[in-house]
């Protein structure tokens, strides 16, 4: 990716040709697109869910009559192959899906009960949209990620401003075509194109939300520019992630899937399957599975329908996982296949790599790598394997293999992460909620956990009983400090008759 003075350019990871060029967002021209966005969800706000549900149907019909359009930009903009683009638009129809069907009931207004004590008082919960929206999206899963939280953050009464990666453009880009026919205008979803400082304008900005999803170095920064102006803030940050296999585990069926969490976007994935952790009865057994598996698949252009891997998406991303290769052979790791840069095909496709005899010493086990490597280590116990699980800064997802369901479930409840999943690997969908724990972020993303982050939980109570004066109002006596004692000590004992005087006593009132 080079850069110039005011634009950047697209590359496609395969070939390195030019896919375009894009302005970098200036400072005014981010306070005019916000200010446009705060004029525009006056509007959108007050529409009702079924007439902005109405937009969301319509979008998905434009994504269906130009999927072949965002396929093709989805593997030349990011290099991931078009079975995986494909995997990627389906799940942008699934979130489309979802909330146009059931927003207004995740956020219909609650009854809450107060008690005996507010007798002819009501109260309710009603959610609000809050304002606009900045949201900042990766490269690695532009659509699905932007889909995540720009269609609950609309179906909520919500205007977006969307800031895409300075490495895949032109995948948003393609998306603000979309919505645009759609009938959705620039206010209602906007797109501010740059690098890292139009990121950091609009976080400046006056939104009224940031959701970011990026590196944990990024989202730290984020998170100090956010603090100026107190906006609140969703950070889905990097993982670390542990696969844990048992004894008793269908192998094939765990290194199938193991393979695929490795290797999937060529590694780059915040729940990549990055760290396994094997039990010596079996490990032997694995590892040889895993390596011939591994051997058999395809790397290359992701145009063509065979490919299973493509290429890093630049050169940072090659040199971490040369970096961490290197570190790890250097303190005694084995290369089982792999390892290697495949320059007859381009300068940023990596074999995928099988690596052994690893340790927590190394920064293949430590630190994200993103890329095409699965490290196995061998345990002797599954003790041992949920201590290195959770002996890491990240707590994003992981795996359990078992054919044990209770004890797959143990094993799960014991690992600090976001995500669990045992026996299969990233089931996402827009019911399941999405965040890790530590240095993985700060939120949830997807479900009605997600959506609340897009509205203000505001409480409105209602006084019916037309009361002049309350017993706890002024003025204060002592026989009001006693009658109120009374009622306290009764109400919480453990004797149903003392619960019952003090029911009686609180509907007689104090005189005084």
């Amino acid at each position: 990716m080079n850069e110039q003075k005011n634009a950047i350019k697209s590359y496609n990871p395969v070939t390195d040709e030019i896919l375009g060029e894009v302005p970098i967002t200036r400072r005014e021209e981010v306070e005019n697109t916000v200010k446009k966005a705060q004029k525009s969800f006056i509007q959108w706000s007050k529409l009702s869910f079924k007439e902005r549900a109405e937009f969301m149907i319509k979008i998905k019909k434009v994504m269906l009559k130009r999927k072949e359009e965002i396929l093709d930009i989805l593997v030349k903009e990011i290099g991931k192959p078009k079975m995986e683009a494909l995997g990627e638009f389906y799940l942008c129809l699934e979130k489309l899906n979802y909330y146009a069907k059931n927003s207004e009931k995740v956020l219909r207004d609650e009854k809450v009960n107060l008690g005996i004590a507010f007798r002819g008082v009501k109260s309710k919960i009603v959610f609000e949209p809050i304002g606009v929206i900045g949201i900042i999206i990766p490269w690695n899963f532009p659509l699905v990620i932007c889909f995540s939280s720009m269609v609950p953050a609309l179906m909520a009464g919500n205007t977006v401003i969307l800031k895409p990666s300075e490495y895949t453009p032109f995948c948003i880009l393609k998306i603000k075509e979309i919505i645009k026919e759609a009938g959705l205008t620039d206010g209602v979803v906007g797109v501010l194109t740059g690098d890292g400082s139009t990121g950091k304008r609009l976080v400046e900005s006056d939104i009224d939300r940031i959701i970011f999803t990026g590196s944990v170095a990024t989202g730290k920064k984020v998170m100090q520019s956010a603090a100026h102006k107190l906006h609140p803030i969703v950070l889905e940050l990097g993982g670390k992630d542990p696969a844990i296999v048992c004894s008793d585990t269908d192998l094939d069926l765990a290194s199938n899937n193991i393979i695929w969490a490795a290797f999937l976007n060529a590694g780059q994935v915040c729940a990549s399957a990055e760290r396994i952790y094997v039990m010596e009865d079996i490990v032997e057994e694995f590892i040889k599975k895993v390596v011939e598996k591994t051997e058999k698949l395809k790397v290359g252009n992701g145009l063509e329908p065979s490919t299973d891997i493509g290429p890093l998406i630049n050169r940072f991303q090659l040199d971490v996982v040369l970096k961490h290769i290197e570190d790890a052979k250097s303190k005694g790791a084995r290369i089982l296949t792999g390892g290697k840069q495949l320059k007859e095909l381009g300068e940023l496709f990596y074999a995928p790599t099988v690596l052994t005899d690893v340790n927590h010493n190394m920064l293949i086990m430590r630190e994200e790598t993103f890329g095409p490597v699965l490290p196995i280590m061998k345990v002797k116990s599954e003790v041992e394997a949920i201590k290195l699980a959770n002996d890491s800064d990240f707590g994003l997802a992981a795996t359990v293999w078992t054919k044990d369901f209770a004890k797959g479930q143990k094993i799960a409840k014991q690992i600090n992460a976001g995500n669990v999943w045992i026996n299969t690997f990233e089931v996402e969908a827009p019911t399941v909620p999405w965040g890790g724990v530590k240095n993985s972020g700060i939120g949830r993303i997807s479900s009605r956990y997600g959506m609340l982050n897009f509205v203000n939980i505001k409480c409105v109570t209602l006084d019916y009983s037309h009361k002049t004066k309350q017993d706890w109002w002024y003025p204060y006596s002592k026989q009001k400090l006693d009658y109120f004692n009374e009622i306290i000590s009764n109400f919480y004992s453990d004797k149903i008759t003392d619960k019952i005087k003090a029911v009686i006593t609180l509907l007689k009132g104090c005189s005084k």
